[in-house]
């Protein structure tokens, strides 16, 4: 047995070292790109995050604001979702009639009222009339009720606004001005 490897061998470890060598260049090659691209990613991220986050505030300040608009009224406000559920309601409306449940909408409402807005009859919207309401402490109230519908973008209907104004004040004075 000679100590010397044949000639074919060496070429063909030759060409294997190459090959692999080749190889390791070209994954180094790709990582590091793929660590730039990563870097970039990172990068992009932390720039939607910061854009995220300034549109949250935004939104929240927005909302904040409009919420302060609503507290700030004379006038009850209830809004509906299309079943009739109360989504919100504002300091003057719990003051006039206590807190509104499922149940307490369609007292205030009046039962046909409330039954064709279920149906989603809404054709006749927005709508004006009086009623009286009487509050958790048995106050009665004379007050002039809006409804309107509430639109989001392209949803039809997508709830009701309800606006309860209190018509104690312009009662008293009728009365007195008949007298």
């Amino acid at each position: 047995a000679s100590a010397t490897p044949p000639v074919k061998e060496i070429e063909s470890l030759s060409r294997l070292i190459e090959w692999f060598q080749n190889s390791s260049l070209r994954l180094m090659q790709e990582y590091r790109r793929l660590e730039v691209r990563v870097t970039d990613l990172d990068g992009e991220l932390a720039d939607k995050n910061r854009e995220l986050k300034d549109s949250l505030r935004e939104r929240e300040q927005a909302r904040a604001y409009l919420l302060s608009v609503l507290e700030s009224l004379k006038a009850g406000v209830l809004v509906l979702d299309r079943e009739l559920r109360p989504t919100l309601s504002n300091r003057r409306l719990r003051e006039l009639v206590g807190e509104v449940n499922e149940e307490r909408v369609g007292q205030l409402l009046g039962d046909r009222l409330a039954a064709s807005l279920k149906r989603g009859d809404h054709d006749f919207l927005p709508l004006e009339s009086e009623r009286i309401l009487r509050g958790s402490n048995g106050v009665t109230t004379p007050v002039h009720l809006t409804v309107s519908e509430v639109h989001i973008a392209d949803v039809e209907a997508a709830g009701y606004a309800v606006v309860f104004q209190d018509m104690s004040r312009v009662k008293r004075l009728e009365a007195e001005a008949a007298r």
